[in-house]
């Protein structure tokens, strides 16, 4: 019997395009770390207004609803960046970029939600709730971004495996 074997072949400009995919997410990477820090930071910081907040405030459904949304908006984007099964490093890279342009966006709104919620803001209470019901939509908005963003993004993952195959 005849044994044949097979060398590997290796696509040297591939390979460089896929390193340099590889860098850029691990920089892309670093950056996203850090927006997950400051909205861990800013989370923090509203559990502690919220504790000093009127108790009509408190009980509000709109504020639980607010802070509840954000701690799924950072969680669903810490997951997000984790991702592993990427068929396409430069795909990655847009979709995470888009990921932290939203989580910002989502930073912001907190941050608002923070300052109605600290008791040193003349206003009354009313106007707190109206304000905070403004921004419990843009929260649903915002966490509807981000689902609309990954599945779009699974779909071409998807795609681009196929076509890989």
């Amino acid at each position: 019997t005849k044994a044949f074997s097979q060398i590997p072949v290796t696509d040297a400009t591939q390979a460089s395009i896929n390193q340099a995919g590889w860098e850029e997410s691990l920089a892309k990477a670093a950056s996203q770390i850090e927006v997950l820090g400051k909205s861990r930071d800013i989370l923090k910081q509203s559990v502690d207004l919220y504790a000093k907040v009127n108790t009509a405030l408190q009980n509000s459904r709109i504020v639980i609803s607010v802070i509840d949304r954000q701690v799924k908006i950072v969680k669903f984007c810490s997951q997000e960046f984790s991702r592993t099964d990427f068929s396409n490093p430069k795909m990655f890279a847009k979709y995470s970029a888009k990921l932290s342009e939203i989580l910002e966006e989502g930073q912001n709104i907190f941050s608002m939600a923070k300052m109605i919620l600290t008791p040193s803001v003349q206003m009354t209470d009313g106007e707190r709730i109206q304000m905070l019901n403004d921004l419990n939509k843009q929260t649903k908005e915002c966490y509807s971004k981000l689902q609309n963003s990954k599945h779009r993004f699974d779909t071409f993952n998807s795609a681009m495996r196929r076509v890989k195959r």
